[in-house]
């Protein structure tokens, strides 16, 4: 059954249905979905180049419609991560069916439980770059209501 058709006693009495809000906060999602399902957007930089935060938060912003677009079924939750390395937009969702309609949509490997790094608390991790021709052909189907081209 999943979580949000679950009984829990709330501030209204026992027994109410939980009704998800499918959007959250980060750090609300992780506390909530233990072993959710993972979609990693690497954003590639130059050596020496500032990682932009302008350009990552309108990356983050394409990303968080594309997948508000996706209708997922399930609670989600999008962020920038600058951890080390590249910095990463990730996409969390509840529901494995979502994060595999945006994984399809973006491209995105999967990536096994023994690659997970410092992320090993997800059910699943899928990775794809976030390069320039990515992000314009998000950014198009955005703006015509189409899908993605095959980049």
């Amino acid at each position: 059954m999943p979580e949000r058709d679950k009984p829990h006693a709330g501030a209204f009495g026992p027994l109410r249905r939980y009704i998800p809000m499918p959007k959250m906060v980060w750090t609300t999602f992780v506390a909530h979905h233990p072993g959710g399902h993972l979609v990693v957007a690497t954003v590639p930089i130059e050596a020496g180049q500032d990682i932009g935060t302008r350009h990552l938060r309108e990356l983050h912003a394409w990303l968080s419609r594309l997948v508000a677009r996706l209708a997922p079924v399930g609670d989600y939750a999008v962020t920038i991560v600058r951890d080390a390395g590249l910095p990463e937009i990730h996409a969390a969702f509840a529901e494995r069916s979502d994060a595999d309609r945006l994984a399809a949509t973006v491209k995105a490997r999967p990536r096994g439980i023994a690659n997970l790094g410092r992320h090993p608390e997800w059910g699943s991790r899928r990775v794809f770059v976030l390069d320039e021709p990515t992000g314009a052909a998000i950014a198009a189907s955005l703006a015509t209501d189409g899908e993605l081209d095959g980049r």
